[in-house]
Parts: C-alpha cells; structure tokens; sequence
C-alpha cells in the first residue's frame, strides 16, 4: 500500500500480518524503514538513509527492540525531526530522532494496511 501524506506531522496506525515493513520516503529519496520481524519478535528503523546524517559517524544506525509477543498493531507518531512508535497493546516503544531535508511525504506498507491521520 502507497499513500501521499503531504504534511511533516501525522500519525498512522499500522495493521501488521505478520512480517512487515513501512518505508517513509520524501521527494529527495531520503528515507527510514521500520521492519517487524515476527518470527524473531523484534522491531527495527532503519535511519540510514534518513536525510541529514553526515555530522557523526555514530548516527546513520538501525536501532532495534524486542517486541515482548507478537504484535498485529502499531501507533507510528511522525513531525519534522522525531519517529515515535508504539505496540497499541503497550509491550513496547521506539523514538528515533531524523534529520530530512523536505518531509517525507509518502509512505509504503508491505505486510500490513494503514491509516493516517495528519496532526494538529
């Protein structure tokens, strides 16, 4: 599933089916990937790629976390700088700050469906 978003600060609630992926690209291909791996019940973004990454060599990392069980919903909070993701049932959450130079603006579900909803 592809969906336009158009604006820096949204919230999606993702459906996952097991394993899955949410790409978040802008028009400059700057991009982060959350991965759900169910067999291994872990979580991970990908900011590598994320935009603005150059001023440490520490940053451009994917950050990874237990899920504590299987997980089928997540809360993905995104604004200009910050990625925020929560387990709806509450077993887990992430934070990643990111740099993009424009926002990303569409966002790619592989394994899932999502709904987005643009932020106040």
């Amino acid at each position: 599933m592809a969906r336009d978003l158009g604006t820096f600060n949204y919230k999606g609630e993702t459906y996952l089916r097991g394993n899955s992926t949410i790409t978040l690209t802008n028009g400059k291909g700057e991009q982060v990937v959350i991965a759900y791996d169910n067999k291994k019940e872990e979580l991970s973004m990908d900011r590598t790629k994320s935009g603005i990454t150059d001023f440490s060599a520490e940053f451009p990392v994917v950050t990874k976390s237990p899920t504590y069980g299987k997980i089928k919903t997540l809360q993905i909070f995104i604004d200009k700088s910050s990625i925020e993701i929560f387990d709806a049932e509450g077993k887990m959450g992430m934070t990643n700050i990111v740099f993009p130079t424009e926002a990303y603006n569409k966002v790619v579900v592989k394994g899932g469906k999502a709904k987005i909803y643009p932020l106040k």
